[in-house]
């Protein structure tokens, strides 16, 4: 049932974390900075960053950094446990496109949808 190979586009929601030193940066999947179930991700994140009010968006983007900072948490049934927060200071939002081929090849590509700047 789940054991399917799966050839084609995937679309998800990714943050890069930047460090000053720029070499720690790292992409984290979206649900690993909400503690909700993974399925509702991408659908919270798009309501939000599709969003052309900037209020909201870093509204929400000081709010994912101060329970990052604060309250994180662990994984349970189908919410992942979050990423360590490692003294990050710029948070993007990524949409990004994976491709994969039939010869096991895969691809990445990404656009910043939103930049925040962690104070």
């Amino acid at each position: 049932m789940f054991s399917k190979t799966y050839y084609g586009k995937y679309v998800q929601y990714e943050i890069l974390f930047i460090t000053k030193q720029k070499n720690d940066s790292i992409f984290v999947p979206a649900y690993k900075v909400l503690p909700i179930e993974f399925f509702r991700v991408n659908s919270i994140m798009d309501y939000i960053y599709s969003n052309d009010n900037s209020i909201i968006k870093a509204n929400f983007s000081k709010l994912i950094i101060e329970t990052l900072k604060n309250k994180a948490w662990t994984n349970f049934d189908e919410i992942y446990s979050s990423v360590e927060f490692n003294n990050f200071n710029k948070m993007d939002v990524c949409i990004c496109e994976y491709t994969f081929e039939e010869n096991n090849d895969m691809s990445k590509n990404y656009s910043i949808l939103y930049s925040y700047n962690i104070k």
